[in-house]
């Protein structure tokens, strides 16, 4: 077997296209006598292009006048005989020929074209499969997100019609500021507590802090931070962490509230008892 070469390729491409003859194709022969995977495999690729190409091609009709001449050049070689007929010269027995491309069918070209559009459909399906899939997992990471909105909101509603929820208005003290205003709706069987504030707006640098008050003695409860307008909704969970919550204060601390989780820093400014 020669050595493979690119050129060889370029013989590939050629013989596939019937464009072959003579000497090229005697080389490319001589090549492949042996066998050569890699203008095997180019052989096979080509070939199935060749196959797409032509069903790409519209198809027409030859002209009637183009039909006689071929029906009648065909008549006239059949009527050469033997004597017109050219031999063909002998293969040497060190070349293996290669086979004959034959023109595939209407019914081959048919099934190749169907076989084609459905490869084609089925990739853009599986395309709009992947997208479909997508979206969806999209929507239904969306709808259990509004869920357990829903069910947070449901439960916080639920603490307006508790039985045993309670208002816990707070006044201002002598050290507040009387426009303050705020309550406390809190329920002790869900320890859940909302606190609406009014007017909330703080001193320079300075911080209200929200604290329970328990028989231990107070808890914060955290800083409150209000809007522009000074209005703020806070809603608290396990309010009672350190024992029943017998009231509720609020104290004017440095930015960022008091360093003792358990004793007011600054000044108390509002406070408010749970009756009974």
């Amino acid at each position: 077997m020669s050595r493979h070469r690119d050129e060889h390729l370029d013989l590939c491409a050629a013989q596939v296209l019937g464009d072959l003859a003579g000497a090229e194709r005697a080389e490319l022969e001589a090549h492949l006598v042996d066998g050569c995977a890699t203008c095997e495999a180019e052989l096979r690729a080509l070939a199935g292009g060749a196959t797409v190409l032509a069903l790409s091609v519209p198809q027409h009709r030859a002209p009637a006048r183009a039909r006689a001449s071929v029906l009648a050049a065909f008549e006239r070689e059949a009527g050469r005989g033997p004597a017109g007929h050219e031999a063909r010269p002998t293969p040497r027995a060190d070349i293996v020929s290669l086979p004959r491309r034959t023109r595939p069918s209407f019914a081959t070209l048919a099934w190749a074209a169907a076989a084609a559009l459905l490869a084609v459909a089925g990739v853009f399906g599986w395309q709009r499969i992947q997208t479909l899939e997508r979206r969806l997992a999209t929507t239904d990471a969306r709808t259990r997100e509004l869920e357990r909105g829903l069910d947070e909101a449901r439960r916080w509603a639920g603490l307006l019609e508790a039985p045993s929820a309670r208002v816990v208005p707070l006044a201002a003290t002598p050290s507040g500021d009387p426009a303050l205003a705020a309550q406390v709706l809190y329920d002790p069987a869900s320890d859940l507590a909302i606190v609406v504030a009014q007017r909330f707006t703080p001193p320079s640098a300075k911080d209200y802090e929200l604290w329970a008050i328990t028989a231990a003695g107070p808890t914060s409860l955290g800083v409150v931070h209000a809007d522009a307008s000074g209005r703020a909704v806070v809603r608290l969970e396990r309010v009672s962490r350190e024992g029943a919550v017998a009231a509720f204060a609020v104290s004017l601390e440095s930015a960022g509230g008091s360093p003792d989780h358990h004793k007011p820093s600054g000044p108390v400014v509002m406070l408010g008892k749970l009756a009974g």
